[in-house]
């Protein structure tokens, strides 16, 4: 695992949501979709600049963004498609649960 981090520390975490969560949905599951996403980047602050840009032009038509916005958003949705449909085979119950990234520094 690459451990992003800065400074601070640990850049952030993935949890489990879904009802009926099991021991293996956090020590296996998780931390795998953690390792994959964490390889499509070169950094943190790549990572970080690929998030951010998601989440700023979340509900907006990718048209609506200059190229290099929609880029950064492509990189993110692709690296978290990958690492979600990997480590989804070892979720309990991969229909009902998803990941859920939890930035730790900002």
């Amino acid at each position: 695992m690459q451990k992003l981090s800065t400074s601070n520390g640990r850049l952030f975490s993935v949890s489990v949501e879904g009802p009926h969560l099991t021991l293996a949905d956090t020590m296996v599951a998780a931390p795998r979709y953690l390792y994959i996403l964490e390889a499509h980047f070169d950094g943190a602050a790549d990572l970080l600049h690929c998030l951010r840009a998601w989440e700023n032009g979340s509900g907006r038509k990718p048209g609506n963004m200059a190229d290099d916005q929609n880029e950064l958003i492509r990189r993110w949705v692709n690296a978290h498609d990958r690492a979600d449909a990997e480590a989804r085979q070892w979720l309990s119950q991969p229909d009902i649960q998803t990941f859920q990234v939890t930035l730790t520094n900002r």
